[in-house]
């Protein structure tokens, strides 16, 4: 394969080039009057359109991008994985957690102080917030909640506690509204019943 001169109808020269690889064929304008020269002159224009010729090997386009795709895949280093987390806190990481426990958490109340909770007092420490709730669990409380959340949540109790009783007020208030409204309309539709019966004369002499 390779590079083949041919002739054209019209008598020019040109250049039959097959890709190596898969044997496609490509034909390009060359003087193949010097067999050397031939190639030199259809190079150029072959690597305009994708073409390579890479070690006295010709190949297409497509044969160019898989052989630059494994060269690549080739030179891609390989991944060093990180070791996986220890399963189990170290001696020292469970004495700076109890010691962090003792003062964040409140076991008289079963819960956090402030704002802290299990996942802050891991973040400080550095370390598995599963291992900050297995120890807190053991030794402290089973509450991972905190005073703040504490308290929000009696607020917010109390805040719907009170709209309930708002709602149920304003619902009270309409339905009187409603009441009074129905007995004005019946008024109204009373007077004009008397006012038909008695005529317009009548009701013009009384007003």
């Amino acid at each position: 394969m390779g590079f083949k001169p041919v002739r054209h109808a019209s008598g020019q020269s040109r250049v039959q080039c097959i890709c190596d690889d898969c044997g496609r064929e490509e034909v390009v304008c060359a003087d193949f009057q010097n067999r050397n020269g031939f190639a030199k002159q259809a190079v150029p224009k072959l690597q305009k359109i994708g073409w390579a010729y890479v070690s006295r090997r010709l190949r297409c386009l497509s044969c160019e991008a898989k052989r630059k795709a494994n060269h690549m895949k080739d030179k891609v280093e390989t991944v060093v994985e990180k070791p996986d987390a220890p399963k189990e806190p170290s001696r020292a990481q469970k004495r700076e957690i109890i010691l962090w426990l003792g003062e964040a958490y409140d076991a008289a109340k079963g819960c956090y102080v402030a704002g802290e909770t299990d996942h802050t007092v891991a973040e400080t420490l550095n370390v598995m917030p599963g291992w900050v709730v297995n120890i807190r669990e053991e030794f402290f409380g089973p509450d991972g909640s905190n005073e703040d959340l504490a308290a929000l949540k009696q607020d917010i109790a109390a805040q719907i506690t009170a709209v309930e009783a708002f709602q149920k007020d304003l619902q009270a208030r309409l339905l009187q509204i409603g009441s009074d409204l129905g007995g004005m309309k019946a008024l109204r539709d009373r007077l004009a019943k008397i006012e038909q019966a008695v005529g317009p004369r009548v009701m013009k002499r009384v007003s």
